[in-house]
């Protein structure tokens, strides 16, 4: 491979300010430029930025290094003796491969495009490998030790230096020395004299000379005596050695010596280089135990000596002088490759952690490292001591079943960086467990609502840049639960991870009075994990969440969170099911904050559909459909409707009841779905299809966004997301904003306020203030075939009414229903009722025998008198007259109020036209009276100059009519054969 490849070396000439270059490069900023530098004999790059030459390379000419300012200077004149001119500018390339060009993750799609980009890139990386420079390492070694030709040479012409850095030509040499042949004494003149050398001030000998003569007198001037020691020499040295089994013990001088009673006598005998001990003071000293009993003899021990009792509890002991102390019990340390241990204070990520005297420093360290164990890492247990952590954001758990346990909740606290803040601290796997953690410093930005947003309502939802400190980890497969359990999530907008004071933080402690937007607790979005996951849920015990304006737990996207001794204060909402997101909470506390519980719409799309099989009419609670078609969001094995679920049919949306099996028309495995439409006056009555469906109509079924929360405290839920929402800052609960269900969203409630109002559901509140209790209107039907009254007179349902000897009775004594139907008291009877007084009261059977006994039998017989009518007194069906002679009273009225249905023979006074009339069986016509006038006149036939309504002239008669005279639109009057109509 060719350094042309990757580098060219040009030579400047003072004037020439373009330089190409032909090789390929992926960055502009991967182009460097050198220039020689002739004195250093090194290349010195010059940046972009150089003060006296800088450069570009621009989009015009890509393969051109242009300098702005100062033209590369000529190729400067060597300063070493024949060394040859170097072109002095070299343009060359070096490909950063920090980072890889594309990068992917599991599951993502890999383009041709990026796989190219990443072999480009490796490749230009390996052909700069085959043309490298000396590394600054080898270059500096070099430097150092060995010799530079030009900087540690003295030349002839040099002014001589005396040090061991620097030789000398042999040009210098002769400039300095005398004559070599006739004033040196050589090696060779050495030999030949037998090895003398001359003693005198005129010859200079050799280094060789000088080396052989050195050699002849140690090898020959120093001797041994026969005390066990011996000598070799060869070539200038002597090795003067001990034979062996030649120096006996006794040759140690006494005083030197450290014996077993000198060790007895003083076992706190101080060291000494001067000294050594026998090998029975030694043992006596210096000997570690390991047996089952205590050691004897004890006289010598040095303090320090370690026991080790090979019994069972593996007891370590230490002499302390006068007996054995022991220290610990239980074994060494041992490698637990399942467990990894974190010490912010004491801990190195670069340790394994698997000894709790080795911890890493950082949990993030820790689960990436078990995220990496093939063997161990399902599983692990990271065990986290006290102390503050500062991790980036996210922390990915990757492998199954890995627990994160903190030591001590309010000792163990977690909070991410400044730059990674606002994203998720933990990311969550299949069966990971966290405890004892305090999570703080998550934040958040934007506008509630908007755009980007997981929940884009402008009231009740969450900005669009939203940290949390739980999430689910990016296509995990969920097949067991994650689980929080004993942890707080303390979140303020003012906290600032740059400088975190965990003990006093900047914002969120107690007394603070304002709030914005901030991190939240719990993030549950089923859209996140695998789509074969076959579980989109967590589980949480005694979570804590004190987020001033932020949200606690958010469930959406058919996600499912179950969570008890869930507590909440300032929040902006405890927890939000959306999209079909589902929560199950139990023994819970919402203090402060703006929202406590937000169920709103459904499921994002239909998780099944169906059509109608067979038409069902209006007002039916059941209807049939056809068997089911599982949708891409559905994810569960069956397609049974269920009672968490919407069913929408004809454009209307209804709870689902139940569901039961049945064969559908075309064979298949059908349903009968039974709804929910409750009548608002009367809740135990099912209004069922608000209209009729047809056969075949289509039906799609929906996750219901749900809440159950039984057990709830609410405490000033609505007062505020900050501390001016405490009472005695003047802050005032909100009780609608408890509970808020929208778009057919659900909530379950079981709550008791501050007050000690107790209510379910909204339509059944106890008032314990009060000592009073109320059921909405239509929400409670007493049913009193099953109503009993005990002996104490106290009311209860599930019996027939029985009174058991009490009585039902208002403040006076009286009995009042207040029903609109009529009270069937079926085969009993009503007793012990007093003779009636007004015309409404009762009356008893005695009481109408005694006086019908005075009356005329309707079966006949016989009376005597007359019957007399008091004024205003009338037979129905008889005509009243004022007496045999006199006058009788017709019935009389306007047209209007006319008999609807008359027979032929009706006859009545028209009140409207003052003149009697009747029914000829067709139509009403006037009866006698004729003519009319003032006084006794009959001169005027007085008649209508509108005919409103078709009239046929009785055939064989005439009519005459004074015009003019209108017949309205619709009005027909026919004149038949032989009949004449003539108008006047």
């Amino acid at each position: 491979m060719s350094c042309t490849d990757v580098q060219t070396i040009q030579p400047g000439d003072g004037s020439k300010t373009q330089f190409s270059f032909d090789f390929p490069y992926i960055f502009k900023s991967e182009i460097h430029v050198y220039f020689w530098n002739a004195t250093t004999k090194e290349w010195d790059e010059k940046l972009t930025t150089d003060g006296t030459y800088p450069w570009q390379v621009t989009d015009a000419n890509p393969t051109i290094v242009e300098f702005t300012s100062t033209a590369p200077p000529a190729p400067a004149v060597p300063t070493v003796p024949g060394e040859s001119a170097v072109d002095n500018v070299r343009i060359r390339r070096i490909t950063q491969i920090d980072d890889i060009r594309a990068l992917f993750n599991p599951g993502s799609a890999i383009r041709s495009d990026d796989l190219n980009r990443n072999f480009e890139q490796l490749r230009y990386a390996i052909q700069e490998s085959g043309c490298q420079d000396v590394p600054d390492e080898v270059y500096n070694f070099l430097e150092d030790y060995y010799w530079d030709r030009f900087d540690n040479t003295i030349y002839q012409a040099d002014t001589w230096r005396s040090d061991d850095a620097t030789i000398a030509t042999t040009a210098a040499l002769d400039q300095r020395f005398q004559d070599e042949v006739n004033d040196t004494f050589t090696k060779a003149e050495l030999a030949a004299a037998s090895d003398v050398m001359p003693d005198d001030d005129v010859a200079v000998p050799t280094t060789g000379a000088v080396k052989d003569f050195v050699d002849h007198v140690i090898e020959t001037d120093i001797l041994v005596d026969g005390t066990g020691l011996n000598k070799t020499g060869s070539g200038g040295q002597v090795t003067l050695g001990i034979s062996a089994d030649s120096v006996d013990f006794d040759r140690i001088k006494d005083a030197d010596k450290v014996q077993l009673a000198d060790q007895v006598a003083d076992y706190t005998l101080a060291g000494g280089d001067d000294k050594i001990f026998t090998a029975s003071a030694a043992i006596r000293r210096f000997e570690n135990y390991v047996q089952n009993t205590a050691p004897t003899p004890t006289d010598g021990v040095g303090k320090g000596r370690v026991w080790v009792d090979v019994d069972d509890d593996l007891t370590l002991s230490v002499w302390n002088g006068s007996a054995w102390v022991g220290i610990t019990s239980g074994g060494t340390f041992t490698n637990q490759p399942k467990v990894v241990y974190v010490d912010a204070t004491s801990g190195d990520d670069a340790n394994d952690g698997h000894r709790i005297s080795r911890p890493k420093a950082t949990i993030k360290a820790a689960v990436n490292q078990v995220n990496a164990d093939a063997t161990y890492g399902d599983g692990s247990v990271i065990i986290v001591a006290a102390g503050v952590y500062q991790e980036a954001a996210p922390i990915q758990i990757t492998k199954k079943n890995v627990s994160i346990i903190g030591q001590a909740l309010r000792s163990c606290i977690v909070h991410p960086t400044q730059a990674t803040e606002t994203n998720t601290l933990f990311e969550l796997n299949s069966g990971s467990y966290i405890a004892n953690l305090t999570l703080t410093g998550m934040k958040a930005s934007g506008t509630r609502g908007a755009a980007g947003s997981l929940y884009t309502d402008a009231t009740h939802g969450l900005p669009p840049t939203q940290g949390w400190n739980f999430a689910f980890y990016s296509g995990a497969e969920i097949f067991k639960s994650p689980y929080i359990q004993n942890c707080t999530n303390f979140s303020d907008s003012e906290i600032d991870n740059t400088n975190l004071n965990a003990i006093t933080p900047a914002g969120g402690g107690g007394g603070d009075t304002d709030s914005a937007p901030t991190g939240g607790g719990l993030l549950v979005d089923g859209s996140t994990v695998a789509s074969t996951s076959p579980l989109r849920s967590m589980v949480c015990d005694s979570y804590t969440h004190v987020g001033l304006d932020g949200p606690g737990i958010f469930v959406t996207n058919n996600g499912y969170v179950q969570a008890t001794s869930s507590y909440a204060f300032f929040n902006h909402f405890h927890i939000a099911c959306i999209n079909g997101g589902q929560a199950n909470l139990a023994a819970s506390t919402s203090d402060f904050g703006r929202f406590s519980l937000i169920a709103d719409g459904r499921s994002p799309s239909a998780v099944f559909t169906s059509n109608v099989d067979l038409a069902a009419a209006d007002n039916d609670i059941t209807f049939n459909i056809n068997e089911p078609v599982a949708a891409a969001g559905w994810h569960g094995d069956a397609t049974r409707p269920q009672d968490n679920m919407l069913v929408e049919v004809n454009g209307v949306t209804y709870p689902v009841l139940s569901a039961v099996a049945r064969v559908d028309s075309e064979g298949g495995n059908g349903w009968t779905v039974t709804i929910s439409r409750p009548d608002p006056n009367d809740a135990s009555s099912n209004l069922g299809l608000n209209g009729a469906v047809a056969d075949d109509a289509a039906v799609s079924f929906y996750l219901r966004s749900m809440i159950a929360s039984s057990g709830h405290t609410m405490e000033y839920v609505g007062s505020g997301t900050n501390y001016s929402a405490l009472p005695e800052n003047g802050g005032v609960p909100i009780d609608a904003n408890q509970v808020k269900e929208l778009n057919d969203g659900k909530i379950w409630s079981a709550i008791t306020d501050h007050k000690g109002k107790f209510s379910l559901g909204g339509f059944f509140v106890v008032d314990q203030q009060t000592g009073s209790f109320s059921v909405n209107a239509g929400a409670f039907q007493v049913d009193l075939s099953t109503l009993n009254v005990d002996l104490s007179g106290n009311a209860q349902l599930g019996a027939p009414l029985d009174m058991n000897g009490n009585q039902l009775t208002d403040s006076v004594g009286d009995l009042k229903l207040n029903a609109t139907g009529d009270i069937n008291v079926q085969t009993n009877k009503i007793t012990n009722v007093v003779d009636p007084t007004a015309d409404q009261d009762a009356a008893t059977k005695k009481y109408v025998d005694d006086q019908d006994a005075t009356k005329l039998s309707l079966s006949g017989g016989t009376m005597t008198g007359d019957i007399v009518f008091n004024s205003g007194q009338t037979i129905d069906g008889y005509i009243v007259q004022t007496s045999a002679t006199g006058s009788a009273a017709l019935p009389s009225g306007t047209e209007l109020e006319r008999d609807g249905s008359p027979s032929a023979g009706y006859i009545r006074f028209n009140t409207d036209v003052t003149q009697f009339e009747g029914y000829n069986g067709t139509s009403w016509a006037s009866v006698g009276g004729g003519a009319t006038g003032g006084g006794s006149d009959t001169w005027a036939v007085e008649h209508d100059n509108t005919i409103t309504t078709s009239y046929t002239i009785t055939s064989g008669k005439n009519v005459i009519s004074a015009g003019p005279l209108t017949v309205n639109s619709g009005a027909v009057v026919t004149v038949p054969s032989g009949s004449t109509w003539v108008i006047v």
